[in-house]
């Protein structure tokens, strides 16, 4: 930013201070100070609109240099994105698939008919070759267990955890289905012409 956009921009906060304080301490009373909100409202609006113009004289050719170099590579990242989504994914299954059989095979380590001693099992395990990380001329790739969320009756879920599609819920009910425990409130809202 030059010094002089820098000069113009302090003067703007300057001058609309004292405006903006008025505005935060105004409690409406009566119709005196609804009309004064009313001003009020109406040169912070124009006051917005004056650094929002002036704020786009220098964004706007800065905001079309980047979308039009996002859209030349936006294929190209989404196709590699994907890709690298799907072999995280197969890498993730394929080593938790083997953590799984390794747990098997200890479950397994019992006396007894039909079980495994230690030396059986670890041989077992061994044989599996699970990676714990993959080293390529290109990278590596580490494994690491986490927890991760698996709902395995969503039914039993108390609802206390169901998150309301509130976007959803507005649709339909604006479109007159009715759904219960849920209805449309009109609430009054400001508008500022």
């Amino acid at each position: 930013m030059t010094d002089k956009n820098q000069d113009k921009a302090i003067a703007i906060v300057k001058e609309i201070s004292p405006l903006v304080e008025t505005a935060q301490n105004l409690k409406i009373i009566n119709d005196d100070t609804m009309s004064a909100s009313a001003e009020l409202l109406s040169k912070c609006k124009i006051h917005l609109k004056y650094i929002t113009n002036e704020e786009k004289t220098i964004t706007a050719p800065a905001k079309l240099i980047i979308e039009t170099e996002k859209a030349r590579w936006a294929v190209a990242k989404d196709n590699l994105e994907t890709a690298i989504d799907y072999l995280r994914d197969e890498q993730s299954r394929y080593v938790t698939d083997l953590k799984k059989q390794e747990a098997k095979i200890a479950s397994r380590v019992k006396e007894g008919s039909g079980n495994l001693s230690v030396e059986s099992a670890v041989a077992k395990v061994a044989a599996l070759g699970t990676p714990d990380k993959v080293v390529t001329s290109n990278g590596s790739v580490k494994f690491r267990e986490i927890p991760k969320l698996k709902i395995t009756d969503a039914s039993k879920v108390p609802t206390s955890y169901l998150i309301i599609d509130e976007a959803r819920l507005f649709a339909d009910l604006k479109s007159g289905l009715v759904v219960e425990g849920a209805e449309i409130e009109m609430i009054s809202i400001s508008v500022n012409r």
